[in-house]
């Protein structure tokens, strides 16, 4: 599923703290920057669904703004996307960053909790200055434009997702935890 030469994703509720309105905000300046070669797809629904159509309207960016609603195909969409972006202000575990280095694709997200215990800048995917709407616009620009460049990027965060989040080893850390409380 690709909607245009540069396409970005944001997947989730559709709800205050996930953040997409700073990804609107952002988008401008891609637009600006790529005009119609460039996509923002929004795969998920919630209470403030009209609002963020609102927002993407008077932004004048209907037409680089898809509002796909709720998807059983987020790794597939992730996985023919150019780029994740998860702006949350706060994320519990963030299964998001998970799914997104299943489908090697770089993820941008706030140096905030969740994202940045996931990822390391330049290794595993990309933290931005949280609310910073002109950073995380530029670094966007940047993967764009330099997709010969995420290679080890995604690789990084491929085989982070695989030592980390394997079942062997978290059958391991279940097995030590329960024999350490049965010790106490």
């Amino acid at each position: 599923y690709r909607q245009a030469p540069k396409q970005i994703i944001i997947a989730g509720r559709l709800i205050a703290f996930k953040g997409h309105k700073f990804l609107i905000q952002a988008m401008p300046k891609l637009v600006e920057t790529f005009g119609s070669d460039v996509k923002l797809l929004i795969a998920g629904t919630g209470d403030l669904e009209l609002e963020l159509k609102e927002q993407v309207s008077e932004l004048g960016l209907s037409e680089s703004i898809e509002f796909l609603g709720y998807s059983k195909e987020v790794g597939c969409l992730m996985a023919n996307s150019d780029v994740v972006v998860v702006p949350s202000i706060s994320e519990g575990f963030g299964v998001v960053f998970l799914e997104a280095f299943s489908a090697k694709t770089p993820v941008v997200s706030w140096n905030v909790p969740a994202g940045n215990e996931l990822i390391q800048h330049g290794r595993t995917g990309y933290l931005v200055k949280p609310y910073d709407v002109s950073l995380l616009a530029e670094q966007l620009i940047d993967i764009l434009d330099n997709p010969e460049d995420q290679g080890d990027i995604v690789e990084g965060a491929y085989d982070k997702l695989k030592s980390y989040f394997n079942l062997e080893r978290m059958v391991e850390e279940t097995i030590a935890f329960y024999r350490d409380a049965l010790i106490k």
